[in-house]
């Protein structure tokens, strides 16, 4: 009997391409795993490479705004567009890269019952152990 593939959402809210350690990370570590079936969240223009390293694509469409006075309603918006997208996929699991940050909200906000994965590093890790 074969297995069921692992079906895993990912993503990180920026350009979709080889550019920083998680964006490494994340496609080094789902192309070595066998029987995983992974579609990742990201933001146009994705660069050629980027497109085989997941078996599903998709750019996200919310405009993007950072830390300011639209950011919440951001979060709103985006939270809304990754709850479909959730619905749709249904994935076994979601990995949220870069705790705290927008997409991550939005992937918890909308997780419901969905076990999600995330690795703390880089900017989040620097703004926790500030927080007093």
């Amino acid at each position: 009997m074969t297995a069921k593939p692992l079906i895993i959402l990912t993503g990180i809210n920026r350009t979709s391409e080889p550019s920083s350690g998680s964006m490494i990370l994340v496609g080094d570590l789902y192309r070595a795993m066998p029987n995983t079936h992974t579609t990742f969240l990201g933001r146009t223009p994705v660069h050629p490479v980027w497109k085989t390293a997941f078996d599903h694509l998709i750019p996200l469409s919310t405009t993007k705004q950072p830390q300011g006075p639209g950011f919440d309603a951001y979060v709103d918006e985006l939270t809304q567009e990754v709850g479909k997208l959730i619905e749709q996929i249904r994935p076994d699991a979601i990995h949220a890269q870069n705790v705290g940050f927008a997409l991550s909200l939005a992937l918890s906000r909308t997780a419901d019952t969905t076990p999600i994965i995330s690795i703390a590093h880089g900017p989040e890790v620097m703004a926790a152990g500030s927080v007093q």
